[in-house]
């Protein structure tokens, strides 16, 4: 008798393991999220349907057709090497924004980290924009249109830089929302637009230059003795560039006073100039006599116009080849 108490014991354990195993494996589910893009198609998961954590972005190797998660950036110099392709569909998207007031500027003057003692460049507010808006964005250009000669447009009128995004197909709602325009990447490819570097996220520090009256500025004497003609960014661009330094953004403030005349030779002159560079350059500003900025910028100051100075605003000849000389608007390293 007790053995029968005995088997129908272990009868019911057997019984009861039975039934319980296919209830729990049924409700055993693999959170794709931290699992590697490999583990998860070890798991059975179809490459095209391999989950990246937050950030990243679905990429397919091409030696060996096999998923990796990378972020934008890297996903985007993977395809220009011809190492990968995107896994999920892209749209280009363009907006030519209104002076003085695009969109990411508006967003970020209303954001709390809008604080002018601050530096953020361009990039990083682009950035701080769409990554706020829930978009992840692959790759931004930017066109900007032959203004040589005349001053940038007025603030309320049309932009002359137009601006060019990528971002998978599942933001394309939002873009649309957000005023956005989709756009034909052949297009985009053949209009020459320059990428914008949006992940460099360095902190930036502004530096403060006034010139003296009647004194050669270091980007005018670097020029003195060269035959070609360059724009005063195009000079500053150059100068720094030469001194291993990069400008993120230039502007200038003009004080203005009642006095008529200019200020005197061997004076400081009204005229102050802005340079934004990287915080990891702010020694080598120091030592070339910059002076950082520790106030805010004053009010709205225009940036540093692509505009011939009045001696290049008529083509000439050179004494050497007798061909009209090449206008630059960038840092000429050679």
């Amino acid at each position: 008798m007790p053995n029968s108490w005995q088997t129908l014991f272990f009868v019911i354990i057997l019984l009861s393991s039975i039934s319980v195993i296919p209830l729990t494996s049924a409700s055993v589910s693999i959170d794709k999220t931290y699992l590697s893009p490999k583990k998860q198609v070890a798991y059975g998961v179809s490459p095209a349907n391999v989950v990246c954590l937050d950030g990243l972005v679905l990429m397919k190797k091409l030696s060996d057709n096999s998923p990796a998660c990378v972020k934008p950036d890297t996903a985007q110099k993977l395809v220009e090497r011809g190492w990968g392709s995107w896994m999920v569909s892209t749209t280009w998207f363009e907006l030519t924004p209104i002076q003085c007031h695009s969109p990411w500027d508006e967003y970020w003057h209303k954001s709390p980290l809008a604080n002018t003692t601050i530096a953020f460049t361009k990039e990083m507010v682009i950035n701080f924009y769409f990554k706020n808006n829930g978009i992840t964005l692959l790759e931004a250009r930017e066109l900007a249109f032959n203004n040589l000669g005349r001053p940038p447009p007025m603030c309320g009128q049309l932009s002359d830089v137009t601006y060019y995004f990528l971002a998978p197909q599942n933001n394309a709602s939002k873009m649309v929302e957000l005023g956005f325009k989709a756009t034909n990447e052949k297009e985009v490819q053949d209009s020459g637009a320059f990428v914008i570097n949006i992940t460099n996220t360095e902190q930036k520090v502004w530096f403060e230059f006034v010139p003296i009256q009647c004194q050669t500025t270091p980007w005018d004497k670097l020029f003195e003795n060269v035959m070609i003609a360059a724009t005063e960014k195009g000079k500053i661009l150059t100068y720094f560039a030469k001194q291993g330094i990069t400008i993120f953004d230039a502007r200038y403030f003009t004080l203005m006073t009642a006095r008529e005349i200019m200020p005197h030779c061997g004076n400081p002159s009204e005229e102050t100039l802005y340079f934004l560079v990287s915080e990891s350059d702010s020694y080598k500003m120091t030592s070339l006599g910059y002076k950082k900025l520790t106030t805010p910028l004053p009010p709205n100051p225009p940036p540093i116009p692509s505009i011939m100075p009045p001696e290049f605003q008529h083509p000439f000849k050179t004494p050497k080849d007798s061909t009209e000389p090449k206008i630059i608007e960038k840092p000429i390293l050679n």
